[in-house]
């Protein structure tokens, strides 16, 4: 699974050639069942690749620190679709305003016999600067599902195979080179 996950994640590099590439530091909080919690990952920036409205955001740093851990493995994808924004979201001649809408898909294992499975629906709103490089800074609120499989005993606060409602959000920083 390991090896399948970083050819996955080799394969997709070359499309950066394509349109702007970056990075992205992000931290997230969930509310999921009774318990709010700081989301496993994120720690390490994403790679992301730009270009024609689309936005797709790869933990990939994430997931070769993952692989160097024992029965553990954690992979991330955000993708987001600009939406049409009106001439009047300039902020100033530098700075718009940005609307996007899409999703975030997270999967842990966090040891032989217990993993989780998050996917979310997302907003990120924000402000963005872009010259000869991007800077952005966005609120990413999101509403999903968070999927736990395994056995209960691995963690102390864990259900076993539980299928829980979760909320949360994201305050995301967004550096990237443009065309």
């Amino acid at each position: 699974m390991k090896r399948l996950c970083i050819v996955g994640l080799a394969a997709a590099l070359p499309m950066t050639a394509e349109a702007g590439w970056g990075l992205t530091n992000y931290s997230s909080i969930e509310h999921s069942g009774d318990e709010l919690y700081y989301s496993p990952g994120h720690t390490l920036p994403s790679l992301d690749w730009k270009g024609g409205g689309i936005l797709i955001q790869v933990d990939m740093l994430e997931t070769i620190a993952s692989v160097t851990r024992d029965d553990d493995i954690f992979f991330g994808l955000n993708a987001y679709q600009t939406v049409r924004l009106p001439r009047d979201s300039e902020i100033n001649d530098n700075v718009q305003g940005v609307v996007q809408l899409g999703g975030t898909f997270d999967y842990d294992q966090a040891g032989q016999d217990l993993s989780y499975l998050t996917a979310m629906a997302s907003m990120r709103v924000g402000a963005q600067a872009q010259k000869k490089m991007g800077f952005g800074m966005y609120v990413v609120p999101q509403v999903g599902l968070n999927i736990l499989t395994g056995d209960a005993d691995a963690v102390e606060l864990a259900r076993e195979d539980s299928i829980e409602i979760a909320v949360g959000g994201q305050l995301q920083i967004s550096v990237w080179a443009t065309k």
